[in-house]
């Protein structure tokens, strides 16, 4: 698991995907404390990024 989600970011990064994406995608967290608030991307804004990975 630990190599997929490596791999995943190296993927969105190639595509060129703005790192708040990135990050909820991921799982990874972001700096700063307005990135918590909210209740993130739709469902299709992430799809539209994974699909670029393909």
């Amino acid at each position: 698991m630990h190599s997929f989600r490596h791999l995943m970011r190296d993927r969105l990064r190639a595509v060129e995907c703005p790192s708040d994406i990135l990050g909820q995608i991921g799982g990874w967290q972001t700096e700063g404390v307005g990135h918590g608030y909210g209740k993130g991307y739709p469902l299709e804004v992430l799809s539209k990024w994974l699909e670029a990975t393909a």
